[in-house]
């Protein structure tokens, strides 16, 4: 059952963990709603601020959302800026309150919309806003809890079927014909991938009954795959039908029957880099291989934070030893976007995938200063703006 709408009551702060910025100068910030309390039919204004200098010039659109944390109905609507600039300003959303909703606690969200880069939109507080409405009263879901599970071996090879157990507990509620069963996931805790079961389709359902609390599953690995570590995540109905509860096995092992190369010692000539600054990475090969494969010459693709990869091949130069047991240097000419970035190392077949150090690539902001000596003012601008000696900042 998927439900679209939201509810709000008393404005209140809590303390839910949130992401970091990237940049501390970055971010949502200065949140204020005109009623502490909402109900069915009424309009709500939120009114923000948007800090991020880097950003000044571009243009974008915000779409602010109320998200129940217990129910997960949500509403919103688009943000308008009414002073300065898109990139420094300040924002407000009118949003309307549907007629029927539920009452709950309603988070607030920011997405970014349109063209442009829009600022990442974490709020900079570690206190996340939250908005109660009065509504009507909600469905009462079951609540469950997923232990024990166990997979038939610690170690398998690509192509092999596991076997997963598990047993869950009623811990309030009824179930009922729309609850849902359990969907079962394998995860590459190295690489932070989930790992399709052959078919490639949805993840398998395990079969059993919350009555009896056993449930069991088959989980067909690819043929294809590379050596990597693992998981069994089991996804099963949380507090409503439509966020979900996940329970994680013991890590276990994939071991492929291919000869690999490993990849060592990778170092980067900078932490920081800014946009269209080249950056140079060296690292080392090794393999128990006996013969030097061209399948096992290394190359390189950017990828984010969540392992996706951006960047063509980049091609890496031998400085000394050989394919299967050598040093390595590539040069990127980049001119990504501000962000933080790993390199993914492959060999030719691309029987093997590492994941290198956190890159980050950021503009540098320039500011103004204006300096005194007695009588005579000096401005001065750029990233860390210093007074000559002998001249003081103005305040």
């Amino acid at each position: 059952m998927r439900r679209n709408v939201l509810i709000a009551l008393t404005v209140f702060l809590s303390s839910l963990s949130t992401v970091e910025a990237s940049y501390a100068s970055e971010g949502i910030t200065q949140i204020s709603l005109n009623s502490s309390i909402g109900r069915p039919g009424e309009t709500v204004t939120v009114n923000f601020e948007i800090s991020a200098p880097q950003n000044v010039d571009q243009n974008y659109g915000v779409y602010v959302t109320f998200s129940g944390l217990k129910l997960m109905q949500s509403f919103g609507a688009k943000a308008e800026l009414f002073e300065g600039t898109h990139g420094i300003g300040k924002w407000k959303a009118n949003i309307t309150i549907p007629t029927k909703v539920f009452s709950d606690n309603y988070l607030i969200l920011f997405k970014g919309l349109g063209p442009g880069r829009p600022p990442k939109l974490e709020i900079t507080s570690k206190v996340r806003p939250t908005i109660n409405i009065v509504g009507e009263s909600g469905p009462i879901y079951p609540q469950f809890e997923i232990f024990n599970i166990t997979t038939d071996k610690s170690i398998y090879s690509p192509g092999e079927r596991i076997t997963i157990n598990f047993q869950s507990k009623i811990l309030s509620g009824a179930v009922n014909s729309e609850t849902d069963n359990p969907d079962v996931l394998v995860k590459d805790t190295k690489n932070n991938l989930i790992i399709r079961a052959t078919p490639r389709t949805k993840p398998p359902i395990a079969t059993g009954s919350y009555d009896s609390g056993n449930w069991t599953a088959t989980y067909l690995l690819p043929q294809d795959m590379l050596s990597t570590q693992a998981q069994v995540e089991i996804r099963y109905p949380g507090t409503n039908n439509t966020t979900y509860g996940v329970a994680k096995g013991t890590v276990f092992l994939i071991q492929s029957l291919k000869i690999e190369i490993k990849i060592l010692d990778v170092k980067l000539n900078k932490a920081t880099y800014l946009p269209n600054e080249p950056i140079i990475v060296t690292f080392k090969t090794t393999s128990t291989d006996l013969l030097s494969s061209d399948s096992n010459k290394p190359f390189l693709i950017l990828t984010d934070n969540e392992y996706s990869d951006l960047s063509s091949e980049i091609p890496a130069t031998l400085v000394s030893g050989n394919i299967n047991s050598g040093s390595w240097r590539a040069e990127i000419n980049q001119s990504f976007k501000d962000g933080e970035y790993f390199f993914a190392f492959y060999n030719r077949e691309r029987s093997i995938r590492e994941t290198g150090p956190l890159l980050k690539i950021k503009s540098e902001v320039s500011i103004s200063i204006t300096c005194t000596k007695g009588k005579t003012t000096k401005k001065l601008s750029g990233a860390k703006p210093k007074c000559p000696k002998g001249y003081k900042v103005k305040a």
